[in-house]
């Protein structure tokens, strides 16, 4: 590479346009790599997005789609490789989801945020697409010049899952908004009004529904709650329903406490940390995560958590959370009574939980994966 020659950086950006409410990682990570003067950002994807700021700063690739009766972004995805006539210092995919043939990338090298494995090892339901991309990522990982884990756990099982060489896994931690801090309580109130939330104490929890997110135990954790003494909590459950979610609202429904247990299928980033802040705790017992950005989120508000012993969550809470059992009803229970109850406790656990946050940032996170990408073209 020539001297003062800036890095071309290929990020497939589909990942932003598809779910976006599940990507903010991704568009954290473009809007600190394009502060980066030494980086040149090509972001390609299929569909013009109107009005977003990032293709306008950066590069926009589109890649045309073949309109075909099956796979259609697969075959559009090759055709591009064969036809562009760009070339790329890195190609960086955002998932671990890469397309067969990704290496027909026209890149020197390969990069993929795989965050953690596949996540198999906790309940989940199997479909066709991700057995093919697990596939791929298990048996042409020799295409893969670095992996990106989101946590040591998520490094460990990556190398697992997906039979990666430890020495391509590097770990990058996740960062966190800056609007996740401390808010008033007036905010918090005008904010939650805005949900026809009108009670003043509740737990919270903020995720997906997946069987492996554990929320019918949550559930049932609230309802041995009620049953055991009388307390003014509400419990808020904030996530689309999926595989799973059926069955969480079954076990609400079926309650004599139905009616104080809210379902909010979708509530915007903005409007996040105020359920954060108001809440008693928030209770996110999951099963499996790579990550598990509620659990920092929660902690950065100020919000005392209660979480999972498993996989990753210990990691990232770094002992300023209440970690349970999450298969235990009654544990998680006694966990709600805990923070209910004890006041100091409770000050304690705020105060490491806004410590610990603050080390999770995204200008933190897209400076490693800046200094990853020097790295492997042997620029450092």
């Amino acid at each position: 590479m020539k001297i003062n020659q800036k890095i071309k950086i290929a990020i497939i950006s589909d990942v932003m346009d598809r779910r976006p409410e599940r990507s903010v990682f991704a568009r954290r990570l473009v809007e600190n790599l394009l502060k980066y003067p030494e980086l040149e950002i090509y972001l390609i994807h299929y569909k013009k997005m109107p009005d977003d700021p990032l293709y306008e700063k950066a590069h926009e690739i589109l890649i045309p789609l073949l309109r075909l009766p099956w796979a259609s972004h697969f075959f559009s995805f090759i055709w591009f490789c064969l036809t562009t006539k760009e070339k790329f210092d890195i190609v960086h995919w955002l998932m671990p989801r890469p397309y067969p043939f990704f290496w027909r990338v026209p890149a020197k090298k390969t990069v993929v945020t795989v965050h953690g494995g596949t996540g198999e090892r906790a309940p989940h339901i199997f479909t066709i697409p991700n057995f093919f991309f697990n596939f791929y990522m298990r048996h042409f990982n020799n295409y893969i010049d670095v992996a990106i884990a989101v946590s040591e756990y998520g490094n460990k099982e990556a190398i697992y899952d997906f039979r990666l060489l430890p020495e391509k896994v590097f770990t990058i931690y996740n960062g966190i908004d800056p609007i996740y801090k401390p808010l008033p309580e007036e905010i918090v109130r005008q904010t939650l009004k805005k949900y026809n939330v009108n009670f003043e104490k509740y737990f919270l929890y903020l995720g997906g529904m997946q069987t492996h997110k554990n929320v019918k135990r949550l559930v049932e954790a609230y309802i041995m709650l009620r049953d055991s003494r009388p307390i003014e909590e509400k419990l808020i459950l904030i996530g689309k329903g999926s595989y799973g979610g059926d069955e969480v609202r079954r076990t609400a429904q079926n309650s004599k406490y139905k009616n104080d247990i809210l379902f909010i299928n979708y509530v915007p980033l903005e409007d996040s940390p105020a359920f954060y802040r108001g809440a008693t705790a928030l209770v996110f017992p999951s099963l499996n995560e790579g990550f598990g950005l509620p659990v920092a989120e929660a902690m950065g508000c100020g919000t005392p958590v209660i979480t999972s012993n498993l996989t990753s969550l210990p990691e990232v809470a770094g002992g300023a959370a209440l970690l349970v059992d999450p298969y235990k009803v009654e544990e998680i229970m006694e966990a709600m009574v805990k923070v209910m109850t004890d006041n100091d406790f409770r000050k304690k656990m705020i105060e490491k939980g806004l410590r610990r946050a603050a080390i999770f940032t995204w200008e933190s996170y897209a400076k490693e994966n800046f200094l990853l990408y020097k790295k492997i073209l042997g620029l450092n």
